[in-house]
């Protein structure tokens, strides 16, 4: 590289994913001397739902949802990487990732994106606001008990309840969104409204304008009584460590579904992709390869506050000293989280189906009627050559 070379990259406002890849950046610089790594962020809400392909215009690497797959490929807007980082990392990723991590990013027999972060739903508290009420809850009446007495918090913000809704009906049926005419079973869906209502009908108003870091936010940050556990919402390691909020926060595996089997949550994370449009791709390809190694992600990633993919990292013994074993508690939550829908198409769902969804909880009627309404936005958002 005898020339500079400057690669810019958007990740999300958080610090559990802007400062790891900034860390990592400047490691890769100060041994290649000839680049330069640039990021800047936006908001989650950007993160979840801003067009890939319009980002690709403007930026070399993206961190993005792994939902964002079926779009990204009908517009051509990522590079492939399957054989451009070679058979060893491709297998060591496929091997090591967390979960279900690394399929989620592979899409029409090629790999578009890196997994170098895994989140899914977990429960979370504040140890100091649930010491005098018992054990954090185990079953779903457990959790309704909680919440009559005022001990729940929950992001109610509207794609948050739709995923919500999701992970309790993949819990019965791994096979749910997977249709072009239902996003789930009428049967299952109808029940697992009721059961989402019956757990937000009691949870305070000020949940639907929460997101899950607005949650780890108020448990953390807030002195005094107030609600203290939160039974599922996309987890942050961050607030786990000591220093990072006020009170640090304990983290473990969500209630039992109503069913009672273990709550099968659904997928977060994020991957590193390249633009098609990048005019120095094999610099941007060694770069992501070295965001996405097992050293990188077990240590400099890890240790500048992020949520890592690789595996090894979530079994580090410093990790989890310096998390409160943040990871080894949540691990099993991950891997056996559910992905989500990825065609072109499945994020307007998320975006919208919210809106009735969050409307019957808070105004009552017909349970099929919600269920209708969001079934008639899966269905116009599904692509019709799928169908």
């Amino acid at each position: 590289m005898n020339s500079a070379v400057l690669l810019k990259g958007i990740s999300w406002n958080h610090s559990r994913a802007f400062p790891p890849v900034v860390a990592a950046a400047q490691r890769y610089e100060d041994s290649h001397p000839g680049v330069r790594i640039q990021w800047e962020k936006h908001s989650l809400h950007d993160f979840g739902h801003a067009p890939v392909d319009e980002l690709c215009r403007k930026f070399d690497l993206l961190i993005l949802d792994h939902p964002a797959m079926g779009f990204a490929f009908s517009r051509k807007c990522l590079l492939p990487l399957r054989d451009r980082i070679g058979a060893p990392t491709f297998h060591d990723l496929e091997t090591h990732s967390v979960g279900a991590s690394f399929p989620s990013y592979c899409w029409a027999h090629e790999m578009w994106a890196l997994p170098i972060d895994a989140a899914c739903p977990a429960a979370f508290w504040r140890a100091d606001r649930i010491r005098d009420f018992g054990p954090v809850p185990s079953t779903w009446s457990e959790l309704i008990h909680w919440a009559n007495a005022g001990r729940v918090l929950a992001p109610g913000f509207g794609p948050d309840l739709v995923l919500h809704l999701l992970g309790l009906c993949a819990t019965e049926d791994e096979n749910c969104g997977r249709v072009s005419d239902s996003f789930a079973p009428q049967a299952l869906a109808l029940e697992s409204l009721e059961r989402i209502r019956e757990l937000f009908s009691r949870l305070p108003p000020e949940v639907y304008e929460l997101n899950p870091i607005a949650v780890h936010e108020r448990l953390s940050a807030v002195d005094g009584p107030g609600p203290g556990y939160c039974p599922f919402a996309y987890i942050y390691n961050n607030y786990a460590r000591l220093g990072f909020g006020v009170h640090p926060l304990s983290f473990g595996d969500p209630p039992r579904a109503p069913s009672g089997k273990a709550l099968r949550t659904v997928l977060g994370g994020t991957g590193v992709a390249i633009s098609a449009r990048c005019k120095v791709a094999e610099v941007a390809v060694d770069f992501v390869r070295f965001l996405a190694s097992e050293n990188v992600q077990r240590t400099i990633y890890t240790h500048a506050g992020g949520q890592p993919g690789h595996l090894s990292a979530w079994t580090d013994a410093l990790n989890n000293q310096i998390t409160g074993n943040f990871f080894s508690c949540t691990l099993p939550a991950m891997r056996r989280a559910w992905m989500r829908p990825r065609f072109d198409g499945y994020l307007s769902f998320q975006e919208q189906a919210g809106l009735p969804l969050r409307d019957w909880i808070q105004s009552g009627g017909s349970t099929r009627s919600c269920f209708k309404a969001m079934n008639e936005i899966w269905r116009s958002c599904y692509p019709p050559e799928s169908r």
